[in-house]
């Protein structure tokens, strides 16, 4: 097996490679919206890269050719699955498709792998492709919800080396900013996201959902940290209402009065008994 540092590459298949105008996430929505068996053409493709992983000295894996009917009937057909293979290294030589000499793009495979990971139904052809090219897929085990970390805002709460849901990304954005991210959530009702390689991917679940299902992510070099959000408790009010407060005050009135009257029967009540002396 070939090895490979994968933390030398970008490894967003939502980013835009250097020289690229269209990113490897948005190829293969593309290739699953293309002619014929989509989960065929990519099985395909990824037979095509595994047999180079597996037999990097074999010539005759080096080359696919058009006039294959597999090839046909798949690559042939779907043009963003063709320039996924480009991208991954082939070159087309007009009667064949034929691996540079410099080898794979591990960069290209490695987006190619995190895009199959983000198209669940796919997650197994990514699997498969990551086994032989060594590339370090999230293992996970269930993790208790008490492992939790206040994460610096109200409501939030920092999971180290978790994750939830893996795949089922609502939305993802860049997670330079943390508090942006946050901000992003709370507005969307996302219950929370999870940031890998550099990427916010959040989960649409509300917190208390996502925290039935926490799953540890085990690998010690796939650094992964979920952040799940719920809305703080509001505090009753207790405010007076106008009609209530004027009720108040009227009556508050009438007690006044009501003392006023007293205070001067009383004086009155001096006065005269004063004068009859």
């Amino acid at each position: 097996m070939q090895h490979c540092d994968w933390t030398a590459y970008q490894l967003d298949p939502f980013a835009l490679a250097e020289g690229a105008t269209v990113t490897t996430g948005t190829l293969v929505g593309s290739a699953l919206q293309g002619p014929g068996d989509p989960k065929r053409c990519l099985e395909v493709l990824v037979k095509a890269i595994s047999n180079v992983l597996a037999n990097p000295n074999q010539l005759r894996f080096m080359e696919l050719s058009k006039a294959s009917a597999t090839f046909q009937q798949t690559i042939g057909q779907n043009e963003a699955c063709a320039m996924l293979l480009r991208r991954c290294g082939f070159q087309d030589r007009g009667h064949c498709y034929q691996l540079q000499r410099t080898g794979l793009r591990w960069g290209e495979l490695g987006r190619l792998i995190m895009a199959l990971l983000n198209a669940t139904p796919y997650a197994d052809l990514a699997n498969d492709l990551a086994a032989k090219a060594g590339f370090p897929v999230r293992a996970t085990v269930p993790r208790s919800s008490l492992d939790a970390q206040p994460a610096g805002r109200p409501g939030w709460l920092r999971y180290e080396s978790t994750d939830v849901d893996a795949g089922d990304d609502a939305y993802q954005m860049p997670a330079d900013d943390l508090q942006a991210c946050m901000t992003v959530a709370e507005e969307a009702c996302f219950g929370g996201f999870t940031i890998f390689r550099g990427i916010a991917y959040f989960r649409e679940p509300s917190g208390a959902e996502l925290k039935q299902r926490l799953q540890q992510v085990l690998e010690a070099s796939v650094q992964c940290t979920l952040y799940i959000y719920e809305p703080p408790a509001q505090q009753p009010s207790f405010q007076v209402s106008p009609a209530a407060a004027s009720s108040s005050c009227s009556s508050q009135s009438h007690v006044n009065v009501g003392l006023d009257e007293e205070e001067a029967a009383l004086q009155e009540a001096i006065r005269l008994s004063m004068m009859s002396d």
